[in-house]
């Protein structure tokens, strides 16, 4: 498992990315009660944007790390997502540790 999450940080590939969405899919289920692959889709493209260099600033890559998780999070409340805080939180530092762009953060250990 700590062998894949390596690859997937370093440079996901589109299995990797795959293997995102349907994680997301499967847990957007447990945080909305139904799956919904639109934004499942959606949601794996917000989270992998900064690791594709789709920021201005690439020096501080701990700072893109929380502005991804960032984003993941004010794109679930901008579709009116509610819930838990943790548990979106919780859901998209995971997400975007399985997408690259939070793998150095302390959320790469919480599984």
């Amino acid at each position: 498992r700590h062998s894949t999450c390596s690859s997937i940080m370093a440079n996901p590939t589109p299995t990797d990315l795959s293997s995102a969405k349907n994680w997301c899919s499967d847990n957007l289920h447990e945080l909305l009660g139904f799956a919904d692959s639109a934004l499942a889709g959606f949601l794996v493209d917000v989270a992998s944007n900064n690791s594709r260099g789709g920021t201005k600033k690439k020096k501080n890559s701990g700072n893109d790390d929380g502005r991804s998780v960032q984003r993941v999070m004010e794109t679930l409340r901008e579709g009116g997502v509610k819930g838990d805080e943790g548990k979106l939180l919780k859901f998209s530092r995971e997400l975007c540790r399985r997408c690259g762009s939070g793998g150095r953060s302390t959320a790469a250990s919480s599984a």
